[in-house]
């Protein structure tokens, strides 16, 4: 289940990633 937890981790930091990055 780690790798489901990575992804999901990943998925609901994406938006905030995105917007430092812009």
């Amino acid at each position: 289940m780690d790798f489901l937890y990575d992804f999901i981790w990943i998925f609901q930091y994406l938006p905030i990633m995105d917007l430092i990055l812009t």
